[in-house]
Formats: C-alpha cells, structure tokens, sequence
C-alpha cells in the first residue's frame, strides 16, 4: 500500500459554495455513445486493395482474393467452412481472334500494379487489365486501334478449376453444388464515345471465350475495352465463424488506426487482413493482406494481434499459423501507415511445439522500436519473446525468448493477454489464464520488463472460489498502473465482466483494488472484455447478451480503483450479433491525456436475417475528463483526477512522478486564483480551499480519497498538488514543486 493515503470529502466545499454557485452554467457534456456528426459504424472488410508479394501482386476484397502472377490470374472465393478446400479459378490468357484469324498469340508478361489496377501489357498495345474493387475483380481487354481482320472479336483465355461449369443466361457460373463459387459477369464492349453493346460468354471445355460482335469491333471509336465483372458467389447460408477476431491499434504521427482480422477462403484456408483508418474513423487506403497466398494453399490461422511502435512508425502484427505437415508457429510483419506496405515476415521464436494464443504490446515512447510478444506454447507455458520494429525490412529479434510461467504436469497456463503499450515507465503486465487439473481456470498476472524478461513473481488475481472459471483477460496500463479485465462464470451458467486494478510495488505486480463488477447486475451474460488505458481513465469494451441476441456494450472505469464511472452503453449497430469487441485508446499510440475520452471500437457483425458477415468499427466517446490547466513544474509530476462524477465514492485524484519521499499539499477549490509562481502557476484559491498534507512515496506518487455527494453535480472545482522541494522551482514557502492543474466540472 501507498503510505500516503488522505481522505476528504467535497461536501465540505459543494455545501459551501451551492447556495451562492448553483448548477455550472451551459450544457453538461456528452457522456458516451456515437459521435452525433458522423455515420457509424463503418464496415471495414468491405473495402478492396493490391499488395505485392515476392513474384506476384496479391489482390482482396468484401469476399474473395486474388493473385497476379506473370502470365495469368488467379480468383478465389471466400465460401467459408462450407468448402472442405479452396476453391480457386485461374484464368491464362491464350489469343485473340477474328474469324479464325489471330490477332495476338499471348506470351507470358508479368503484371504492373497501378493502385488498384493490375495490368498486362500485350503486344500491339493491347492491355489486360483488372481492378480490384469490393464487390470482385473488373476483367477488361484494352484495344488502342481496331483489331485487323473481320467478324466478331474473340478473346480466348485457358481456365483451370475443380469448379463445376453451370447455366447462366448472362455470362458463366462456376459452382459447387450448396457451397457457391465464382461468376463471370457478362460482356459488354464499349468505345471511346461512351457507345456501348453487348457480347456474349462462351465455353468449350477449358476454354473461356469473350465475344464482341463484328458490327461493333468495325464501327466503334478507339481504343475500345471489353469488360466483364468476375465476382463470388454465396449460396448458403452464413455460419458466422468466416470473418473476424479483430484487434486495432493507433499510431499518433501518422494519426491512424489499424484493424486486423481473420478470414476463412476454406476449412482449412485462412487469411490475415487488415485495414487503415484515419481520424475520423473511415476506411484509407486499400484492403491488405498479411498472409501472401490466402485461399491458394491450405494455411490455418489464429486470431492476430496488432501494437504500434512509435518511434519507426510502424504497427506489429502478429499471428499463429500452420500449413500441413509443419508445427503452429508465431509469425509477426510490420505495416507502413503511410502506403500499407507489409514488411518480409518473421518466425518469432521458431519450436517444435504449437504456438497458438498470441497477443503483442507496442511501444508509445521513442526511445526505442521494442515490442513484446506473448503466446501459448502447447505443453511449456506461456513465453515472451521483445522484437525489433525497423521503419524498413522485418521485425528482428534483440532478446532470447523468455519463460514467464512454465506447465507442470497437473497445472497450465492459456491466453495470455499483454498491455497494449509499456507506458511512459517501459513495463509491462501480462495476464493469463492459470488451470489446475484441467479444472476451473483462475487469471493469473506477471510483470515483463522491456527485454521481455519477467519482474516479479506471478499473481493471483480472479477470488478465491474455485467453483467458479475466470477467462478471457485483457490488459492495458501506464507501465505502472494498469486495469485487467476478463469474464467470469456464475454457479447459474452465466458469465460476468469484472476488473481489477493492479500496480508495480517495485518487487512485482500487486492487486490495488477489490474485484468489482463492470455491467450493470450480476448475472448478465457478459463475454470477451478488451481494456483501452485513455491516459486518465480507461474503456473497456465487451459482447453482451440480450434478448435480441449479442450486442457490443463500454464502460468507462478509475483504472486506479476498477470503480464505473457510468453504466455500460450500448455500442450503435445494425441489427445482428456481436462477436469480440476489441477497444484502443489515442493514448497508447503517443496522444497525451489531454485527449482523454476517445476510443475506437471494432467488432465482428453478423447481420439477422441475412447473415451477412463484416469486420465493423466505430468511435466510442467516453465521460469527458477534467480540463488540463498546465502550471506544472519540472518536478511538480503529474495530476490526474479520473471519473469526477456524482456518487463516485471511490474518487480518487492522483499525483505520479513527483519528488519521491517529500511532503505534499493537495488543494481544491471551487474558484481559481491563478497565482504565478517561478515557471509555474497555482490555480486553487486557497481561501476555502479543502488541504490535505501528506508524503509521496519511493516513486513520487500520492493520491487522496474525495468521496464525490450529489450535491456537486454540475459544480466546477480547481485541484492541484504542492510537492514540498527545498529550492523548489515554486519559492514561496520555502520552496514547491507544483503538478498541473486540473478543472473538474462533476457530472451526473
């Protein structure tokens, strides 16, 4: 325990001041939900994009893949755990004819990638050419000049696909019978006019023509294209499990978010996706595919994991994966913010056991490109591994892989989950799952410094019934402080979200708080938390049960108490099921917590009736925190003062990074006095003021307990702390160092 503990009340003030104060004048701010000026939430897997791979271009969009190798083309659809295997259509383009005559004999050229535009360039001029767009692949033929030769134009392309050809009135259709499979839209030829007319699709064996009729070719104005739309095709219904896993993370420089996301081309095909998103929350750039050949060999993956590195300006994606025959193993890239450009990937820590169960924290600081990586290896425990985030090539291992808690042969360890930044003190905490007996599962948690070495023992922070499981953890913290989240199971079956906050005592990690509820009742069904540290405060997001199904619910908590500052929103969406929310704060990225309040949201949907399946985000606004006044000194630490709202008896203003050891003033007023003092500024006018003296302790922290009555709502209040330095840069009194200063307006 801190030996600084004070303990006040703001009766003592609001009693004083309501007669003569009343309510703060204007309209309380906005508690939480949907930002009223922007239409969310945004589908972020129905967006499109081009990567290149070594010796290919690779290509995505709302429901397939595709790949552009020197001389052909390559569509897979994405049908899901319905497809025992993939189910790709390669297309080789062959000739291009006129009555028999041959206009082009097709030599293999490799493709050239203009945004999301694959091109072949033929001889003669003429162009293959493909654009990647959401809804499939535009297949078109460019003709600079009038074909020579006469009668209808024909070009002649080889197909390869265990698909089965079918009936269409418009075009070809490529299916398996209740999966889905691939359309070949039809034909249309148009000029340099804007005249157009319609051809026609034929096929003989393994041979797919495209046909413009001859009056057209002859009459037309060059050049001329030919176009057909090569799409996917869904014929059963969605079984919900095709499509996500997400998890985010922001960069502050570049001011963007990245969401990554699993997709399912097959049984035993995956693929790793990913999306950037600018500030305002909106899809930017293109889709980008992580794995190089989803849907084209059979490669099985697990849920990724993204953290941002700060200092190269690069985000840290990480995921298990195996193709047959080889083990599970951890594979991590980086992502360029600015183009989307995957870095080479890295086998993090090579073993011939499964690796599975990953999660990876970034680095907000610039002193160094460190992230740490955590998993589950199958049979050993759970291992750490800091990489090396470059601002060009691979991640690059700089530390041996490290063991933060071994298996024995009656207890395991699953799910590790890691702070999503090592702060501003370069640690991190990693909570897991600990079994007993392949029995009830308890959440264990562990201090990781900065080369992923462990600091500290393990300990334990789920109750003590062992009647009951603990699952799910998830984390995120200052590097000193953090909040740890998960669900657990009820006697009735039913699951709730509940939270602990935890501190570095210097010897290890050590639960500061009881373990509270974070819905609103017991017995809730509450599933899949994700932990947000905003700077100040925290979010934490997680899926709930209601009658209409499951929803993305939030909740604002003291990441120094685990106390609510509100009850839990409900996050806006289309009708439909929520499946694990995943929740980031600006704060991890580099923002300060004068941004305090904001967080993106991601989610997988799964829309009723129609099944429809997508990847969602949204911003979640929080209770707007205190208003920074600045004033601080060099040594004065910072102030930060989390959930100023009414019935919050568990309020509680901080004081970290000041002069360890020394005596300190805390000071709250209901009006300003604006004192200028050396470099500083004191803000409480201490005529009224309520003081409380104490020591901040080895790490130059403090708090005080300032239990918040109804009768403040609405009222404003100036707080700030004096940490009592001897030639302190403040010389009043002999001499303070003075922490910024804070305006609190309590809110309902």
């Amino acid at each position: 325990m801190h030996p600084f503990r004070m303990r006040g009340a703001l009766c003592a003030i609001a009693c004083f001041v309501l007669p003569s104060l009343g309510r703060a004048a204007g309209p309380l701010p906005q508690a939480s939900g949907v930002a009223p000026d922007v239409d969310f939430p945004s589908v972020l897997s129905r967006a499109s994009g081009v990567v290149a791979r070594p010796g290919a271009l690779v290509g995505a969009g709302a429901d397939y893949a595709a790949r552009f190798d020197t001389g052909g083309f390559t569509f897979v659809p994405a049908l899901g755990a319905a497809a025992r295997e993939a189910m790709p259509v390669s297309y080789v383009l062959e000739d291009i004819r006129r009555d028999g005559v041959t206009v082009l004999d097709a030599e293999p050229v490799a493709p050239v990638q203009q945004g999301k535009l694959v091109v072949y360039g033929h001889g003669q001029g003429i162009e293959e050419r493909y654009e990647v767009r959401p809804e499939g692949v535009h297949q078109t033929f460019l003709f600079p000049e009038r074909p020579a030769g006469e009668g209808d134009l024909v070009v002649r392309g080889r197909l390869t696909t265990r698909l089965q050809s079918k009936s269409q009135a418009v075009g070809a259709r490529f299916e398996q019978e209740g999966v889905g499979g691939v359309s070949w839209g039809g034909v249309t030829g148009v000029d340099a006019l804007g005249q157009s007319a319609p051809g026609s699709v034929r096929r003989s064996g393994d041979v797919l023509e495209l046909v413009l009729p001859a009056n057209f070719v002859d009459q037309a104005t060059y050049p001329l294209l030919l176009d057909p739309l090569i799409g996917a095709i869904r014929t059963v219904a969605d079984d919900g499990f095709d499509e996500g896993n997400p998890d985010i993370a922001y960069l502050r420089e570049a001011d963007v978010f990245l969401i990554v996301w699993e997709r399912r081309f097959a049984h035993n095909h995956w693929g790793i996706c990913a999306q950037l998103m600018d500030s305002e929350g909106q899809p930017s750039g293109d889709l980008i595919l992580l794995t190089p050949d989803p849907g084209f060999s059979e490669l099985v993956t697990d849920p990724p994991s993204v953290a941002a590195i700060r200092k190269s300006g690069r985000f840290l994606v990480v995921w298990p994966q195996n193709a047959p025959g080889d083990p599970e193993v951890l594979v991590a890239a980086s992502v360029n913010p600015a183009n989307g450009a995957v870095s080479p990937q890295l086998i993090v820590s090579p073993s011939a056991d499964r690796q599975n169960m990953s999660d990876v924290g970034g680095n907000r600081q610039l002193a160094t490109n460190h992230g740490i990586v955590v998993w589950h290896e199958v049979g050993q425990g759970i291992y750490a591994r800091t990489l090396d985030v470059p601002a060009f090539g691979a991640p690059v291992p700089v530390a041996p892989t490290k063991v933060l808690r071994a298996d024995t042969g009656s207890v395991h360890h699953f799910s590790p989950s890691i702070s999503k930044t090592q702060g501003n003190h370069n640690r991190s905490l990693v909570a897991w799952e600990r079994v007993q007996n392949l029995s009830t599962a308890r959440i264990e948690a562990r201090l990781v410094a900065p080369g992923a070495s462990p600091s500290g023992p393990p300990v334990i922070l789920s109750d003590g019934n062992l009647a009951l499981n603990h699952l799910q953890p998830s984390v995120d913290g200052d590097g000193r402080n953090w909040l740890v989240a998960w669900a657990r199971e009820e006697n009735s079956g039913t699951w709730d979200v509940v939270a602990r906050s935890v501190t570095d005592q210097g010897a290890g990690a050590q639960p500061v708080s009881p373990l509270r509820f974070l819905a609103s009742a017991p017995n809730k069904n509450d599933m899949a938390p994700s932990v947000a540290w905003l700077g100040s405060s925290a979010l934490v997001s997680y899926s709930h049960e209601d009658v209409t199904g499951w929803v993305a619910r939030a909740v604002q908590v003291d990441p120094y108490t685990a106390w609510t500052c509100q009850p839990s929103d409900e996050a806006a969406t289309a009708a439909g099921t929520v499946y694990r929310t995943s929740i980031v704060g600006r704060w991890s990225g580099g923002d300060s917590p004068s941004l305090d309040g904001g967080a993106f949201l991601s989610f997988k949907h799964l829309a009723q009736p129609t099944g429809d399946e997508t990847i969602q985000g949204m911003w979640y606004f929080a209770q707007e925190g205190p208003s920074d006044l600045g004033g601080a000194t060099a040594s004065g630490g910072t102030h930060v003062a989390p959930c100023p709202v009414e019935g919050n008896q568990n309020f509680r203003p901080q004081l970290f990074g000041s002069v360890p050891g020394r005596p300190v003033l805390f000071a709250i007023s209901p009006s300003p006095m604006e004192l200028s003092c050396g470099p500083g500024t004191w803000f409480p006018r201490m005529n009224g003021a309520l003081k409380f003296w104490g020591v901040t302790d080895a790490d130059g922290h403090a708090d005080v307990s300032l239990p918040i009555p109804p009768e403040a709502v609405g009222l404003s209040f100036y707080a700030q702390w004096a940490t009592k330095v001897p030639g302190g840069a403040c010389p009043r009194f002999g001499g303070f160092e003075l922490s910024n200063g804070l305006r609190l307006t309590i809110d309902p």
